[in-house]
């Protein structure tokens, strides 16, 4: 698989959000078909609601791919935060709802981030 850089960090980002449960697989799947028809083709039947929970942790090796960018803790907590303005209830956070909220006010970049790459997802 090849990918632009732009596309590298997005798929990063993407990923993180979907392992904090700010996005779930039905939303990933979605936002993988527009970045690839081509990428969609290959992975939407390995990424299955059944597999839910393994999907999450294991998407990087579904996909035969590790991406360049690293996503940092409180980057992943911000994520988090997104996942409770959304009204999910992770399955297993590493922090609270309420940390993870301002860990959210202290990253607008994620938060804008979010909306840039998932126009369609209200917050």
């Amino acid at each position: 698989m090849s990918l632009s850089r732009r596309e590298d960090q997005q798929l990063a980002f993407t990923i993180a959000c979907l392992r904090e449960e700010a996005i779930d697989l039905r939303e990933f799947r979605q936002w993988l078909q527009l970045l690839s028809s081509d990428l969609a083709d290959r992975y939407c039947a390995e990424l299955s609601i059944d597999r839910y929970h393994s999907v999450r942790q294991d998407i990087g090796n579904i996909m035969s791919y590790s991406t360049r960018r690293s996503i940092k803790r409180h980057e992943r907590h911000a994520i988090l935060g997104i996942a409770y303005t959304r009204g999910i209830s992770p399955f297993s956070p590493d922090l609270s709802a309420a940390a993870a909220l301002k860990a959210l006010r202290k990253s607008p970049k994620i938060y804008t981030e979010f909306q840039r790459t998932f126009p369609h997802i209200a917050l």
